[in-house]
């Protein structure tokens, strides 16, 4: 899957460039948990990521899918794998700020037996993207200070 980065107009070629460079290097590190979607690669001109391709569409989609109803247990597996790429986000001090539902990715897959896919439905695995517009916070600072740092030391409130 290719997401393609445009240039924001409210921003100076050199921001757009550091947005680019901090959702790069977000998803970078990020990349090793299990419910965020893995960075392949990217371009600079265009600027392009380049991640796995999810066949099953987002979150948002899935919901408004009216011939395939999630029942309570599919809603509880999503709910926690968002909580948990949350809390590995959060770990390493980035706070996401555009968490939504067209922001998290979806992969169906089959349960371990047909019986039990047929008893539950199918699995609905979670994967978190879109780090654009996410913060990186100080270490050194508290959180009550609420001074921030993109991936390249620029810091701002």
């Amino acid at each position: 899957m290719i997401k393609h980065v445009p240039d924001r107009q409210d921003m100076t070629p050199r921001e757009n460039e550091q947005m680019f460079e901090q959702e790069i290097s977000t998803m970078a590190a990020l990349s090793m948990y299990p419910t965020i979607v893995t960075l392949v690669g990217y371009t600079s001109m265009p600027r392009c990521i380049i991640m796995p391709l999810f066949s099953s569409g987002d979150l948002f989609s899935l919901i408004n899918k009216p011939t395939e109803p999630l029942n309570a247990l599919q809603q509880a597996e999503i709910a926690l794998d968002i909580a948990a790429g949350m809390a590995a986000v959060h770990s390493i001090g980035v706070v996401h700020r555009d968490l939504k539902t067209p922001n998290c990715l979806i992969e169906r897959q089959n349960r371990a037996s047909t019986e039990a896919t047929k008893q539950f439905g199918p699995r609905y695995k979670v994967f978190i993207t879109d780090f654009g517009v996410c913060r990186v916070r100080e270490s050194s600072v508290a959180i009550s200070g609420q001074t921030f740092l993109n991936v390249f030391g620029l810091s701002y409130r």
